[in-house]
This record gives C-alpha cells, structure tokens and sequence, in this order.
C-alpha cells in the first residue's frame, strides 16, 4: 500500500493533465482557477501531498484575490493544456520563470500595486516559490545528492538561493533563463531519476557491505 502511494506521488507531481479531463469544472468564471480547480480536484482525489499541492495551493490562493489579474490566452492554452509534460501549477510556475510578466495580458500588466494581487505582487514571489518548489522535490528523492547530481541546474539553483539571497535581487537569481529551461527539461525524466537514484543506493549498501565482511 504504502508503494502504490509513493508511485501516486512521484507520478503525479510533475506529469501531464489528461486525466483532467472527466473532472467537473471548477466553480470560477476565470480559467485559469477552473484550470487549477481541476487539478485540485485531482490532488484531493489521489491524496497527494509535497510540492504539487503547494504549487497549486499558491497559484489558487493569489489568482482568487482578484478578478483583474489575467493570463493571456496564448500562454493559458500552453499552461492548461492537456498533454503537457507538466500539471497546470508546475507549467504555470515554469512560464512565470521564463517568461515573467509577458504571460499576463497587457490589461493585467497596467494594474498597480493598489490591487488586491497585482502582476508585480505575484511575479515578486516566484524566485522563493520556484526555491520552495525544488526544496520540495528534493525531499522526494532517495538521498540528498540526488537529483544535484543528475540535474546540474538543480545545484546551481539551490545554492544561489543559500548563498545569495541577502545579496542580490530575487529577480537576479532566477535571470538565468537557459538554466531554468535545462531544469524544467531534465524534470521530465524525474521519475527516471529517482529509480537511477535509488538503483545506485542499492548498490553502494551493497558494495559496503562486501566491504565489512572482507574486514570482520
């Protein structure tokens, strides 16, 4: 029971929506949250937990403060769609990296921080979110070094935030958009990688254990 689970878990945190599509719509007007409703729906239905649920949580939380604030329809359909490689949230988080405020409309981008979540107030907090996301994922994996061994970009990321954040901009640490790019790629093999992971764990147990048994 508890593998299935795990398969539940890992599966389902990063990969694509097309069993979305029989879900009832979410109750919003805006589809963008009827997008994250249905992908909520999903989460609850699987009872999943750990970075997905965070994102989507996130995602729902700031886009339901207010009706103003709008995804363009070109990067919606590329967010929403329903064989991405990625859920809503994970697609959402990774076009806000790329691309930041361009995936807004120009109505949406005009808003001031007078509103209730303004373009500039969600953009602001996707350097920490994206931190938070990776932390997550990595709680995931078999041991510590991981997925920094297997996703280059992973390390480099997690250690700009350790050792610069009180340095430079938020917005800094995230300029690297190739590296972002090259991350996002190497996620689609996430559950290859922890399998390879996992493989190479074994094997190191073992190796050890050979070991002590030449010295006892």
């Amino acid at each position: 029971m508890q593998a299935k689970t795990k398969f539940h878990v890992t599966v389902l945190i990063i990969f694509s929506t097309i069993i979305f599509i029989n879900i009832p719509t979410f109750g919003s007007g805006d589809p963008l949250l009827r997008c994250l409703g249905r992908e909520e729906l999903t989460i609850h239905q699987k009872k999943m937990t750990g970075p997905l649920i965070y994102l989507n949580r996130f995602f729902i939380n700031e886009f339901s403060r207010t009706d103003n604030v709008k995804i363009s329809s070109k990067f919606l359909k590329k967010i929403c769609e329903t064989n991405s490689d990625f859920s809503p949230s994970v697609n959402l988080l990774r076009y806000l990296l790329l691309y930041g405020t361009k995936i807004f409309t120009k109505k949406s981008r005009g808003l001031n921080h007078r509103s209730l979540a303004s373009v500039d107030d969600i953009s602001d907090q996707i350097p920490f979110i994206f931190f938070n996301y990776l932390s997550k994922l990595q709680l995931l994996a078999p041991t510590a070094s991981c997925l920094s061994k297997n996703i280059p970009e992973f390390r480099y990321f997690l250690e700009r935030f350790k050792y610069l954040e009180t340095d430079i901009p938020p917005s800094e640490l995230i300029a690297d958009k190739k590296r972002i790019n090259k991350i996002f790629e190497s996620l689609k093999k996430f559950d290859s990688i922890i399998e390879k992971c996992k493989s190479d764990r074994k094997a190191a147990s073992t190796k050890i254990k050979k070991y002590l048994k030449t010295k006892a």
